[in-house]
């Protein structure tokens, strides 16, 4: 075989491989945070304040695991047998200019929407859970008029 065969070399077929085995444990994980932050805001309103953090240990698991496998991408990019041009994978398999690498390489992409729509998720969620925490004792104190300026020297506060 000569250096231009449209024939993969083995060792490319092999770090493809590895790539495709990287996307489906990335994704698996990105959904798995994100089923967390499902049951979370849907079990939110429902619980109390113990069961409410019941998640938290589910929630920091996946969250270890996607750093665990963010250092497995960096092996992949550094890989002696990857593509020698890009700096992302994205960028290595569409470097290649295979449909397979390509069709990777949109699976990158895709993930990467993923993971960037669960951190918004993640974020909107921990607002709204840290407003909703305050929320018992706000209202106790603006119907009790704790808080709230004295008038007329508190007069009518204390005839209230």
């Amino acid at each position: 075989m000569n250096a231009g065969s449209s024939v993969d070399q083995p060792n490319t077929v092999a770090w493809r491989e590895r790539v495709a085995s990287y996307l489906l444990e990335a994704t698996d994980i990105a959904n798995s945070i994100d089923l967390i932050l499902d049951e979370t805001r849907m079990g939110a309103p429902n619980l109390g304040g113990d069961d409410a953090e019941s998640t938290v240990p589910h929630l920091a698991t996946a969250v270890a695991e996607l750093e665990r496998i963010v250092e497995k991408r960096d092996v992949l990019l550094r890989a002696s047998d990857a593509p020698p041009f890009g700096l992302s994978l994205s960028a290595k398999l569409l470097s290649t200019r295979k449909i397979d690498d390509a069709r990777l390489a949109k699976c990158c992409g895709e993930l990467a929407d993923l993971v960037a729509q669960t951190h918004q998720r993640a974020t909107a969620l921990f607002i709204c859970q840290h407003y909703l925490s305050g929320l018992p004792s706000d209202l106790i104190a603006r119907l009790s008029a704790v808080g709230q300026p004295q008038s007329h020297s508190g007069r009518f506060n204390e005839a209230a």
